[in-house]
């Protein structure tokens, strides 16, 4: 783990040893941060303006601050699973990037509804969708792809999936 390119034998290529650009244990818990980065970008981002573009309404306001939060419980039990062997880790996290996905997507859809009739007042109000939902939804995928990516491997610690369930339940209370 001392250089960015090690020589790991692939038996796969003829017995020959490839290159790897990053490496071992690495991948991962980075798609992992870099989940939770895209997704609360897209938390903070404008998911709709309105006065004809004046006043932004960020995605903390409509919601996408539970999703960004279900992206970080996703993305602490996968390095709970990469790091400490906590096996339900790449299951909650997939769980949780599939339900960040669905959850923006639904946003998504109902913000176009939105845009596209705003009622009465839509002169006044001229609505436009912004980038918000499309880049938590992002988020998440990068979150499905770090859960699914490669087999983890950690040393087990036993009782983290109960402290992992108290502070999961605490963050949400």
């Amino acid at each position: 783990m001392t250089s960015i390119a090690t020589v790991v034998p692939d038996r796969t290529v003829q017995g020959r040893p490839s290159a790897r650009l990053v490496p071992v244990g690495v991948l991962t818990p980075a798609l992992a941060l870099a989940a939770v980065v895209v997704a609360a970008t897209g938390a903070l981002l404008p998911w709709v303006t309105v006065l004809h573009g004046f006043q932004p309404i960020d995605g903390l306001r409509l919601g996408g601050g539970d999703l960004a939060g279900l992206a970080v419980v996703g993305a602490v039990a996968l390095y709970a699973a990469h790091r400490h062997g906590f096996r339900s880790g790449r299951f909650i996290a997939l769980g949780a990037g599939v339900l960040v996905v669905v959850g923006a997507l639904l946003a998504v859809r109902n913000l176009a509804a939105y845009v596209s009739d705003p009622g009465p007042a839509a002169l006044l109000v001229a609505p436009t969708a912004g980038p918000g939902p499309w880049v938590l939804a992002a988020g998440g995928a990068l979150l499905v792809g770090a859960a699914v990516g490669r087999p983890l491997t950690g040393t087990r610690t036993p009782g983290l999936g109960l402290r992992l369930g108290v502070a999961g339940l605490t963050f949400v209370a």
